[in-house]
């Protein structure tokens, strides 16, 4: 998950193994802004997909974006590369990446 919170931007595991999962991990989010457009960049460290990057690993990524314009901050809308973040956690469903 990549946050703005109070203390400034963060990235947060809900699911990994022991040492990553439900805890802030590190890496660097940064967010620009141009006009009326908003840029989310974030860099986050090989091992904590797995592993460094290795030819021929395969590994699970998803992201979800959340449209939150109302004054009380309710989700109006929301897209996401694959299911498995927005209404249930679930990273059966997510997206695949093989790197070559």
């Amino acid at each position: 998950c990549m946050a703005m919170t109070p203390g400034g931007s963060q990235l947060y595991c809900y699911f990994g193994n022991e040492k990553i999962q439900n805890k802030v991990i590190p890496g660097n989010v940064m967010i620009r802004e141009n006009g009326n457009h908003k840029y989310y960049l974030a860099r986050i460290p090989w091992q904590m997909l797995g592993g460094a990057g290795i030819p021929g690993r395969v590994f699970g990524f998803n992201l979800v974006a959340f449209d939150v314009d109302t004054p009380k901050g309710q989700i109006s809308y929301h897209m996401e590369l694959a299911p498995g973040i927005a209404g249930e956690k679930n990273p059966a469903f997510f997206k695949r990446f093989l790197l070559e």
